[in-house]
């Protein structure tokens, strides 16, 4: 069974989407950055339907990987979404170990959740869940939650992927394999905080 660590120490505040360290150093989210720096230019991942949407589907199958969930209760339109994860388990042989887990890099200074980390084709792997249309962002993200991973851990994190699930209960793979998708996240990150510093945020 996968373990749900939320990482105690790291506060998360759902209002601004911030979190903050065991020392109350407050630290913007992935996600956060790459909004501000227009990452997401034309995505619907912003909307209230679609981020309530990608809420739910994430409550479930974190349910389902805890093997406590009730399908009975699943919204039609959330359902095709979880059978579309179920499908990618059985499939792909992935275990995860961790799942909805808090995170944070002390040396750039940003935070997140990582959604899965686990074991495919006997590999250390990082899985984010996406419901919308794949985004650029999406490779920076899942690097930024690799680094900081491994700097809290010591585990080297060896494939990332964005899993797409979609409405018809079929799903997408997509290998994030660039070296520089790090890079750009840092620099974006760096960014971040120099306009904050400003007071441009």
């Amino acid at each position: 069974m996968a373990e749900v660590q939320a990482t105690p120490e790291l506060l998360f505040d759902k209002t601004d989407h911030t979190y903050t360290t065991p020392d109350g150093v407050v630290l913007p989210s992935v996600t956060q950055i790459l909004k501000e720096l227009g990452f997401y230019p034309h995505s619907e991942f912003y909307t209230n339907e679609s981020r309530q949407r990608g809420v739910d589907v994430h409550l479930a199958c974190q349910y389902y990987d805890e093997n406590d969930l009730d399908e009975t209760t699943l919204r039609d339109e959330i359902r095709p979404y979880v059978e579309a994860y179920k499908r990618f388990r059985t499939e792909s042989g992935f275990e995860p170990q961790l799942v909805e887990y808090r995170l944070y890099s002390k040396t750039y200074g940003y935070a997140g959740t990582m959604d899965r980390v686990g074991m495919l084709t006997s590999k250390t792997t990082i899985i984010d869940l996406k419901t919308g249309q794949p985004q650029c962002a999406d490779a920076l993200q899942t690097a930024a939650y690799a680094y900081a991973y491994t700097e809290m851990t010591g585990v080297k994190v060896m494939e990332r992927y964005g899993l797409y699930l979609k409405d018809t209960g079929s799903y997408r793979l997509q290998n994030h394999k660039e070296r520089s998708d790090l890079q750009i996240f840092l620099a974006a990150a760096s960014l971040y905080q120099y306009k904050k510093s400003k007071g441009l945020i």
